[in-house]
């Protein structure tokens, strides 16, 4: 039988070159497909290492059973091999896996062992109780147990083979379980379809359990109990005493994750859980009767001794060197750059010096010293030191060549170090090819003579309905003077000539040409370079939103004085069902205060309109870190122009599905960011990491994502708007720049932290990352001059 193994991962950099390098060693052929669920740290990178692998990438995350369906829709393979990305497979895994479904079984469930202990099963499938609590089958047992064990009720996500036919024919993975609990329901719908499980006891590896999100974070217990909620829910489990059941047993499990992880993200997430679904099926009790799983207070037992087992691991190998190796080994200097009126580049990497404490370094650009701030560290006192900086770079007339060199002055010696030559460009991006150029002309010249709009719309793999609806309320715009510009990103070719066929023949759509796959930020870029200089206004389009005919009108009347104008929106799931009337549910709107928007955009790029010549500022976009997105760049950009307006009332449907680039729900996530909980484990940490404690990775991923991005962009706005900045405006990115070093600027973003607790939680509270980011740094300092005199 043949097979496809589905990898879905998601900032998976630092697991996924295990996995698949055990899957070149498989003792049969197969399909992989990799669905990169839009990362950010370096995945694509690792993946590329990996010809024989076909990825799929997305814009954004899709959860795990969305990225399954997507790539069960392209496998090739009778059978369909599910793997998480921090598991590491057997040479004869796939093979023995797909073996049980030649014959008269549809699923297969493999054995993963623990990763911390090899002798020990983490998972050979699932088991569930009679109130759908889910257990991990054989968790905690010695791998010799496999030989007389009888199947579970089906296999765990984690490890799992299921017959493709089958698994179309129940509908795939529901994807209103973003991630965990969704094995669980598709297991119970191909019970109902006389399914049945086999153990593929000899199909073995090892997995590293919660790699993605971390054993007992808030985000993993509010997805957990989200799909814990919503299954109760869906199949009528709260009726009778098994209600009285559920409500002791999640009371007990909530409650001790409450003390011991001190969030309350698994009871949030059952409330929300609940609410999300609907009655559809009747209790499984036919299914669960065939299986007697582990009673509650054994299997709390289980996941209490595996949690402690995983943090002890996770204490020995989390510091801040490798949270600091992890960042920089990602770090890559271009090629090349394009400056447009200046530009920013980050740059780090490492070096060994012998003694005392960390040298001084200068970044110098062809010799010359570059003046950028730099922070020199040497995590644990060790010989390596780890230097990054924020460097500047001017406008250029003519391609220029720079070489980047790092000065290191010694106790005893000064090195010059090359760090590489930068290719510098003048000018934006490249416009669009001779063929585009020349039917963007031919657009135009069908517009009257009303101001002319250019709407840029980044496009990659989009539902083809959803898309369809989109360019509908395009054409239907009261406002008839526009030409849509599509810039597609690598759609598969039966998916673009559906969306051609769509387009149909509309003069007024013009597709650019495009080479090589960007992402949607550097997509985004793309198209808007794109733009005619005949347009004096510029709007976003999402592929698959729905615009209400007077939008673009609307927002023409809007906009006033200002350089940009947007609107609220409507949230719609993709079955037509109002979720919010309004984008701003839960969280407050803002589009005046800069030192807001700096850390929390609120401007949705799909929503806004803006002047063509908020461009010339714009563009080039720069390099992106982190989560940076283009509508947040853009509208930073425009507040610190002639400023932002706004339309108090929706001008369109936003559609919350699960391929949406981002969704209503991570747009509004931070809402809930800043809790007195929070600010306490935060501040002791710091504390800690003062102390000599050890401060893990997260504490790097906050640094160089986040706040780096924050302060990169806070000083290519004191570049490029110098000019239209107010004396406002100037003292907030001064601050955001000097926090460092300045005890008055420190104070400041301390106490805008505190701002949502009294309402103002525009920008999620992130200045707390901010603040927290400046104290690791100036702690990691501090200790590795005290370190390193020691030694």
């Amino acid at each position: 039988m043949s097979a496809t193994v589905i990898v879905p991962t998601w900032r998976g950099a630092q697991r996924i070159g295990a996995l698949l390098d055990s899957l070149t060693l498989q003792t049969v052929d197969h399909q992989v497909l990799v669905v990169d669920n839009g990362s950010s740290d370096g995945t694509s990178e690792i993946l590329s290492r990996y010809p024989q692998v076909e990825v799929i990438r997305e814009q954004h995350n899709l959860g795990f059973g969305g990225a399954v369906n997507v790539a069960a829709a392209r496998a090739e393979g009778e059978a369909l091999v599910l793997v998480n990305d921090d598991c590491v497979c057997d040479p004869g895994f796939v093979e023995a896996i797909v073996r049980p479904l030649a014959g008269a079984v549809v699923m297969s469930a493999g054995v993963m062992r623990d990763f911390a202990n090899e002798r020990l099963i983490d998972t050979a499938g699932m088991e569930l109780d009679s109130t759908l609590l889910v257990f991990d089958y054989l968790h905690g047992d010695e791998v010799e147990t496999l030989r007389n064990a009888p199947a579970p009720i089906g296999p765990s996500g984690a490890a799992a083979a299921f017959d493709r036919t089958a698994f179309l024919e129940v509908g795939g993975f529901d994807q209103a379980l973003f991630a965990y609990w969704e094995d669980v329901d598709l297991v119970l719908r191909m019970r109902l379809a006389d399914g049945r499980c086999a153990l593929a006891a000899d199909a073995r590896g090892t997995h590293m359990h919660s790699a993605s999100l971390g054993s007992g974070s808030v985000e993993k217990n509010r997805l957990m109990g989200f799909g814990r909620g919503y299954l109760l829910r869906k199949w009528s489990v709260m009726r009778g005493t098994r209600a009285l059941r559920v409500l002791a047993k999640d009371g007990t499990i909530c409650l001790g994750q409450m003390l011991i992880d001190r969030n309350i993200g698994s009871l949030a997430g059952r409330v929300r859980g609940s609410r999300a679904a609907m009655r559809t099926f009747s209790y499984p009790g036919e299914a669960l009767r065939e299986h007697s799983p582990p009673g509650t207070f054994e299997d709390l037992g289980r996941r209490l001794r595996r949690r402690r087992r995983i943090q002890r691991l996770r204490r020995q190998s989390e510091s801040p060197r490798a949270g600091i190796e992890r960042q920089l080994a990602a770090t890559k200097l271009p090629r090349s750059l394009r400056v447009g009126e200046g530009n920013v580049l980050f740059l780090g990497g490492r070096f060994d010096e012998e003694g005392g404490p960390p040298p001084r370094a200068e970044v110098l650009v062809d010799g010359k010293p570059s003046g950028a701030p730099i922070a020199v560290v040497s995590p644990g006192g060790g010989t390596s030191a780890y230097w990054w900086a924020t460097l500047e770079l001017g406008p250029v007339s003519t391609p220029t060549e720079l070489v980047l060199a790092l000065r290191v002055d010694g106790r005893e010696k000064t090195q010059m170090l090359e760090i590489g030559r930068l290719e510098a460009e003048p000018g934006t991006t490249p416009a669009g090819s001779p063929q585009s150029n020349g039917r963007l002309r031919a657009a135009i010249a069908t517009t009257g003579a009303g101001p002319l709009v250019a709407i840029c719309m980044a496009t990659y793999e989009p539902p083809i309905d959803l898309f369809a609806e989109q360019v509908g309320s395009i054409k239907g715009q009261t406002h008839p003077d526009w030409v849509c510009l599509i810039s597609d990103d690598g759609t598969s070719p039966q998916r673009l000539s559906a969306m051609r066929e769509v387009v149909g023949s509309d003069p007024r759509f013009v597709w650019l040409e495009n080479e090589g796959r960007l992402g949607f930020y550097g997509n985004y870029e793309r198209a808007l370079a794109a733009v005619p200089h005949e347009a004096e206004f510029v709007a976003l389009a999402d592929q698959d939103d729905r615009w209400y005919p007077e939008k673009l009108e609307a927002l023409l009347r809007g906009i006033g004085d200002h350089d940009l104008v947007y609107g609220d929106m409507r949230v719609v799931s993709d079955d037509g069902s109002v979720l919010s009337e309004t984008f701003w549910n839960r969280r407050r709107n803002n589009y005046t205060d800069l030192a807001s928007m700096l850390v929390g955009n609120t401007v949705t790029g799909a929503a806004s309109l803006f002047r063509a010549r908020l461009l010339e500022r714009a563009l080039p976009f720069p390099p992106r870190r982190g989560d940076a997105y283009h509508d947040h760049w853009i509208a930073l950009t425009g507040l610190t122009g002639q400023g932002l307006a706004y339309v108090d009332r929706p001008l369109q449907d936003y559609i919350q599905h699960d391929q949406a680039a981002q969704g209503h729900e991570e747009a509004n996530a931070g809402a809930r960011y800043l809790q007195p909980w929070l600010v306490t484990v935060l501040s002791w940490q710091a504390i800690r990491a003062l102390l000599g404690g050890r401060a893990g990775e997260g504490w790097a991923d906050r640094y160089f994502g986040m706040y780096t991005q924050t302060l990169m962009w806070a000083r290519l706005l004191l570049m490029r708007s110098s000019g239209s900045l107010t004396a406002g405006q100037r003292r907030v990115l001064e601050r955001v720049i000097d926090a460092r070093r300045s005890p008055a600027a420190l104070a400041w973003l301390a106490g805008r932290s505190l701002r949502p607790l009294w309402g103002a939680n525009e920008a999620f509270g992130r200045e707390l990352i901010v603040l927290s980011s400046i104290i690791w740094q100036w702690a990691l300092e501090v200790r590795s001059r005290s370190l390193r005199r020691v030694r």
